[in-house]
């Protein structure tokens, strides 16, 4: 076994650190922190923007050390976490009064058992030297094209690719259905491949 490995394999879970804080174990939460910080942010920046996300981030960790009591591990922290995320993003959007938001709940159809990720919509990578210009160019386009997306649509998106949640979790965390949550994510998915063909970038995936 390798070194890596033997320390993945061996370090604590994220539920562990939660209830090991809840005794008041600091060190605990700052790992959690570090192991958070990325994909929250992530997920916030791209669900309110640059100028909120920070704030956002904060309230979010607040919300964490506030109810720290409450976790019992019943559910995945990253669940957990996620869910905090979500509603601090929705209190900030509604005093903004742009709660308002279209329902999407046409379930995703029948018989079909393979996802789309993001990472197979977006056009495969360029060989160098242009690559760099080009993934740069590429980034500012799907930021765009992400930001344009109805928030219920783009926040499955976010949770799917940040979070890296299952959309039962997910579901969980936005309060709809599995079948719906499927929906959003492929709708997303849809309005960015279009948007990519419009300008004439398509990573076409087959299906299987």
């Amino acid at each position: 076994m390798s070194p890596e490995k033997d320390m993945a394999e061996n370090r604590p879970s994220d539920e562990a650190l939660m209830l090991q804080y809840a005794e008041g174990d600091v060190q605990a939460f700052e790992m959690l922190l570090a192991r958070y910080r990325k994909s929250v942010y992530g997920y916030l920046i791209r669900l309110v923007g640059v100028e909120r996300a920070e704030d956002l981030f904060q309230e979010t960790f607040l919300r964490v050390i506030r109810a720290r009591s409450s976790f019992k591990a019943r559910s995945r922290f990253s669940t957990w976490v996620f869910r905090i995320a979500h509603n601090v993003s929705v209190d900030a959007l509604r005093k903004a009064g742009k709660a308002h938001l279209t329902s999407l709940s046409q379930p995703v159809e029948e018989g079909v058992e393979r996802e789309r990720t993001l990472e197979e919509t977006l056009p495969a990578k360029q060989p160098d030297p242009a690559q760099a210009l080009y993934r740069e160019e590429l980034d500012v386009l799907v930021e765009s094209l992400i930001a344009k997306l109805p928030k219920e649509q783009r926040e499955v998106l976010l949770l799917r690719e940040h979070g890296e949640l299952p959309f039962a979790e997910i579901a969980e965390i936005v309060g709809c259905t599995v079948n719906t949550a499927k929906s959003r994510m492929r709708y997303a998915l849809e309005s960015l491949r279009e948007g990519l063909a419009q300008k004439g970038l398509l990573h076409e995936v087959p299906d299987s």
